[in-house]
């Protein structure tokens, strides 16, 4: 938000009171993890707040009654306040007129209170979290058919919405939303098939993570209209090479990030979203799968020459791995994992003399690097490195003086 100060729960509950209000300025309360009574949020009401972060506050009925009075307020996070289906349509039937963003997260209520929240009085909503609520395919219909078609991002991970949950958003008045958050939810191949089929052609970002879509799910998604997506998460879905294959060939050109962490892509996998038409993309995620040396290579012979983001934590790259990576075509790199590779003072050697001089992030957690490795990294070629990330290594206390000579860093993680 704009010109907007945030008073956060370093403040006492008495002192933030005695702020004065800026008329220049928006204010933004955060009072989370506080116990916070009627009086106080009836306080709250004097003050032109246009956000509250009220994070696991313990309120209870009167509570929400009083801060669904609030008629200026623009964003509220009730997170974690367990304020169940009773809070929801206390919400749902208030004065929050000008709500443009509303986190419930982590509040158990269910369909029921979905369903109130989308026939009452929150039409203005372009942001509604319900995270983690018990939430199924019942209230995915509800959503799909409501008040809230100016919905521009909605977040569902963590519920119980299945196929018919899918077929609803996708068939229902939610064309307007640019992000779509179903993480760890129950999409499934025959869920995913549906959501591309509808009227979401809008997406931007979509969050599949934790679906059991496989195989088949990226493909169907690769040869959908979603064409304006530019971010798309797929972590842990039993993706394999035919996957990754399907989507390098697809009809997302347009992706920006694609995040395939804790997959079963191999070597066959990556060369082909090396050679595919993925060439916008500035971010991948292959942590967790099973990229070896022969990846490596495809990966910086391609023409993914746009990346600055790379993770490839969790695979066996090893050594080679890492000399092939340092001499390869990926030179706009700015972030880079490299945790759980089995990388030793040869890898660190090929690191410190090749051409990523553009990084400001390196994590190389979970290897083999010792004081050797730290008198190599102090001699390359890293001018424009703020974080590195050393955590279990063999780092001693010699090698600790050592970094302390790295004087661009900004953040060290041992």
């Amino acid at each position: 938000m704009n010109n907007t100060k945030t008073l956060t729960n370093r403040l006492s509950l008495r002192n933030w009171k005695e702020l004065a209000y800026n008329g220049q300025e928006e204010l933004a309360l955060n009072l989370s993890d506080q116990e916070l009574d009627n009086n106080t949020c009836q306080d709250m009401l004097k003050i032109p707040f246009s956000s509250l972060i009220l994070q696991r506050c313990h309120l209870g009925e009167k509570e929400i009654f009083t801060l669904s009075r609030h008629s200026k307020i623009k964003k509220l996070d009730l997170s974690e306040n367990n304020i169940g289906v009773a809070g929801a349509k206390t919400l749902s039937t208030g004065n929050l007129s000008f709500l443009l963003s509303l986190d419930l997260t982590g509040n158990h209520i269910g369909d029921s209170g979905t369903k109130l929240l989308t026939t009452g009085n929150l039409s203005s909503l372009i942001s509604l979290y319900l995270v983690r609520n018990g939430v199924g395919d019942i209230g995915a219909k509800a959503l799909s058919k409501s008040t809230l078609s100016s919905l521009t991002s909605l977040y569902l991970a963590g519920n119980n919405i299945g196929t018919a949950g899918a077929e609803a958003f996708s068939s229902g008045d939610l064309g307007s939303l640019k992000s779509l958050h179903l993480g760890k939810n129950r999409i499934r191949t025959a869920g995913t098939k549906a959501l591309v089929t509808g009227n979401l052609n809008s997406l931007n970002l979509l969050y599949l993570e934790d679906n059991h879509i496989g195989n088949f799910g990226a493909e169907t998604l690769a040869r959908s209209n979603l064409t304006s997506l530019t971010f798309l998460y797929l972590e842990s879905n039993n993706i394999d090479d035919i996957g990754a294959k399907a989507l390098a060939t697809g009809n997302l050109t347009s992706l920006t990030s694609l995040d395939l962490e804790d997959n079963n892509v191999s070597d066959g996998g990556v060369e082909a979203l090396s050679k595919g038409n993925l060439s916008a993309l500035s971010s991948l995620h292959l942590g967790k799968n099973r990229v070896g040396i022969a990846g490596i290579k495809a990966l910086v012979s391609g023409n993914l020459t746009a990346l600055t983001s790379l993770n490839l934590e969790g695979n066996n790259i090893g050594d080679d791995g890492v000399e092939a990576l340092s001499r390869g075509n990926l030179t706009a790199l700015s972030s880079l994992h490299l945790g759980k590779n089995k990388i030793g003072i040869a890898g660190i050697k090929a690191l410190a003399s090749g051409n990523l001089t553009s990084l400001t992030s390196l994590n190389l957690t979970g290897n083999r690097i010792d004081t050797e490795g730290i008198k190599v990294l102090l001699e390359g070629n890293f001018s424009a490195l703020k974080s590195l990330d050393l955590r279990d290594n063999y780092i001693g206390e010699k090698a600790k003086k050592l970094l302390g000579k790295m004087n661009s860093l900004t953040e060290l993680r041992l």
